[in-house]
């Protein structure tokens, strides 16, 4: 995980050196060292890489723990989202394991299991989802 504070001119200088390829972390920041003023802090909280669409998706799923790796509900450390104001989900004769059901949605006589539920989902009994190849 970074962020990255640069002067305007030194970056741009950098970025202009013909042997870079603009990857910050193997080649910015070691070609800084050195030659300009780089300071690091070390972050020892929750962090994924979540640079691929597997990646995401399995940072997603880690979140339906029953301890997960990341606390979404720490009073010390409030997670904070814009308010969309919906309704709550509706849910009715489902068995929901291990998931997160976000507002709106309405889930009727599904199984559900080790899954997120993004915003006004409809899910339904004996639905069968459409692929597109």
């Amino acid at each position: 995980m970074g962020i990255y504070v640069f002067k305007y001119d030194r970056l741009e200088q950098l970025l202009r050196e013909e042997t870079m390829h603009i990857d910050f972390g193997r080649e910015v920041i070691p070609a800084s060292i050195g030659r300009y003023n780089v300071q690091a802090f070390l972050f020892n909280g929750y962090w994924e890489d979540i640079g691929t669409i597997g990646a995401f998706y399995k940072a997603n799923l880690d979140m339906t723990a029953a301890i997960p790796p990341f606390n979404l509900f720490d009073a010390d450390a409030p997670m904070l989202t814009r308010a969309r104001y919906l309704p709550p989900s509706k849910v009715h004769n489902c068995v929901i394991d291990d998931s997160i059901v976000s507002d709106g949605c309405i889930i009727n006589g599904a199984k559900i299991s080790r899954s997120v539920i993004g915003l006004r989902a409809r899910i339904g009994e004996g639905r069968k989802s459409k692929r597109r190849t």
